[in-house]
C-alpha cells in the first residue's frame, strides 16, 4: 500500500495499493473489508485523499502515477472522471484550502527514467494547474518533450516524493533516494 485516506464523517478507510494490485481498497472504521475498486488507467495509484472542498459532494482523489492521471471517485468507488498530466508522475494529493498539491517525482517523460527531475504541482478547485513550482507546462501543440509537463533547469528538486504543510502555511517538499537531500521548506511570500 502507498497511501490511506479516512472519511471524517464515518471513519471509512481507503487504501491505495499502488505497488501491489492497483486497487483502491475500502474498509469500515472497524477495519472490515467493504470493497475493492479498480478502473482503467489505474497504474501505480500512489495516493488517495478525501476531498471535501465541495462539502455537499465529498469524493476521493486518486493519483495514478505511472499513467500521469488524477482520478475523482465517489465515496463508493464510482469513477467520476480524470485529468491527464502527460509527463508528470504525481505522488500523493495534499489538499489545502481550495488547492491540491503534489510532488512530481519524475517529469518530462512517459516512461520511468533514471534522471528524476521533479517539481511541485498546484491545482485549483477545478483540478486545473495554477502553479508548477520548479516545473513547466506543456507547449501548446508541442511534440515530444515539449508536449509534456517537465522541470526547469537547473532542476531545483531531486526525486521530490511528497509535500506537507505546517501550521504557518509553509510547504515542505520531501525527497526519495536523493543522496541525503533534506526536505525543502518553501515559505509563502
Amino acid at each position: 500500500p502507498t497511501e490511506t485516506a479516512v472519511n471524517p464523517a464515518n471513519g471509512d478507510i481507503y487504501v491505495a495499493d499502488g505497488y501491489g494490485s492497483d486497487y483502491l481498497l475500502h474498509y469500515t472504521a472497524k477495519g472490515e473489508f467493504k470493497a475493492a475498486y479498480k478502473h482503467e488507467g489505474f497504474n501505480c495509484i500512489h495516493g488517495v485523499a478525501f476531498d471535501n472542498r465541495d462539502a455537499a459532494n465529498p469524493k476521493l482523489l486518486v493519483t495514478s502515477r505511472a499513467a500521469n492521471k488524477l482520478f475523482s471517485l465517489s465515496l463508493s468507488g464510482e469513477n467520476l472522471g480524470h485529468v491527464d498530466f502527460p509527463g508528470a508522475w504525481i505522488c500523493r494529493p495534499v489538499i489545502k484550502g481550495e488547492n491540491v498539491f503534489f510532488a512530481v517525482i519524475n517529469s518530462g517523460r512517459l516512461k520511468w527514467g533514471q534522471d528524476f527531475r521533479g517539481f511541485v504541482m498546484v491545482l485549483d478547485k477545478n483540478n486545473k494547474p495554477v502553479s508548477l513550482i520548479g516545473g513547466q507546462p506543456p507547449v501548446a501543440a508541442g511534440e515530444g518533450e515539449t508536449a509534456l509537463y517537465r522541470n526547469i533547469d537547473p532542476k531545483p528538486f531531486l526525486n521530490c516524493h511528497d509535500v506537507s504543510f505546517d501550521q504557518e502555511g509553509n510547504l515542505y517538499v520531501a525527497h526519495w533516494a536523493s543522496k541525503k537531500t533534506h526536505p525543502f521548506k518553501l515559505v509563502p511570500a
